[in-house]
């Protein structure tokens, strides 16, 4: 008898234990870090469900993301999704066959209709971007016998990028016409990011990044 009241206790205790921790491991309602007046500066999340949102306010854009959360080992792991871009900049691109069987690339920047400064550079198979090149309203690239080149992005500061790839250019002689909008909004790319956590409590969160910046957050509501 004695032993099964011991046994009993143990079981619930370790069914507390692992509501507390079922607990520990979610989060809900929106959080806001930053002490300043206004929202400039400020970063917002809102957690529901595993789900979260971010919401970066400020000049010269905005900054959105989203995706769902995950706390393991004292880390506050973010999963963004790719999100589409609100207005983002376009290109057309005409191509024509080279007799020599060469690859070559003409791009002509302009910003409301008005030639404008660029710069590009080439991302390789491997998604790296190489050097930034600036060029003055128009450049030419070869891409004869570039094999490793993936794309070529386009852009230039405070404008939206453009990516074009080459994989159908081999052997042409191509020009890109490319409208570069004004970047106003900005979503944060797809991929996973994590957090130390340490501290919570219900009216808020420490994080360390792995740059040992910390980030304060405090609760603003339970939505």
């Amino acid at each position: 008898m004695e032993l099964m009241k011991i046994y009993t206790v143990r079981l619930i205790l370790f069914f507390l234990l692992a509501g507390s921790l079922a607990h520990a491991q979610t989060f809900s309602g929106r959080y806001r870090t930053g002490s300043n007046g206004g929202e400039d500066g400020y970063e917002f999340l809102t957690f529901k469900n595993k789900a979260f949102t971010e919401y970066h306010p400020g000049s010269p854009f905005d900054m959105t993301g989203k995706g769902t959360y995950a706390v393991r080992n004292n880390q506050l792991i973010l999963t963004y999704e790719q999100l589409p871009e609100r207005d983002s900049s376009a290109y057309a691109i005409k191509s024509s066959p080279n007799l020599s069987n060469r690859s070559s690339l003409v791009i002509k920047t302009y910003e409301d209709g008005s030639p404008i400064l660029g710069c590009w550079a080439s991302i390789n198979t491997a998604g790296q971007l190489s050097s930034l090149t600036t060029f003055d309203k128009s450049c030419a690239i070869d891409l004869t016998d570039k094999n490793d080149i993936k794309a070529i992005y386009v852009s230039m500061i405070n404008r939206y990028p453009v990516y074009i790839p080459v994989k159908d250019l081999a052997g042409k002689e191509s020009e890109a016409t490319v409208h570069l909008k004004h970047m106003n909004h900005q979503t944060i790319p797809a991929g996973k990011v994590s957090f130390r956590l340490l501290k919570t409590s219900r009216t808020g969160f420490t994080l360390l990044d792995k740059r040992g910046f910390k980030k304060v957050y405090k609760k603003l509501s339970n939505k």
